[in-house]
């Protein structure tokens, strides 16, 4: 998912800036539109998740949501060229926090 994300963002950061800030960052229009999203993307990361009779599906749905949030930090972080965040740093960054998450579930 987040690899497809960040090859979107590529082909115009221009753009992609500004769908980051205004869509799922939030600008003052948006806030309605970038809670609904980020419920969304949550929910995804959430159903990827193992599935474990220890954790609730609140607890799920945070998870999702820290995913969604980092990630989120990190894709702004390579459209404005900070911190030398590449792309790929953006993918396999978020898919260790996945991974951790996960492995965390599964025990």
């Amino acid at each position: 998912m987040i690899e497809a994300l960040t090859k979107s963002l590529a082909d115009s950061p221009g753009r992609a800036r500004i769908k980051l800030r205004e869509v799922i960052s939030a600008g003052p229009v948006s806030l309605a539109e970038r809670h609904e999203g980020h419920e969304k993307l949550a929910q995804l990361v959430a159903d990827l998740l193992p599935r474990s009779a220890t954790v609730t599906p609140r607890d799920r749905i945070l998870l999702g949501r820290g995913v969604v949030a980092a990630a989120d930090e990190l894709l702004l972080a390579w459209l404005d060229d900070e911190s030398n965040v590449s792309r790929e740093d953006v993918v396999e960054l978020v898919m260790v926090f996945f991974d951790a998450m996960a492995d965390s579930v599964r025990r």
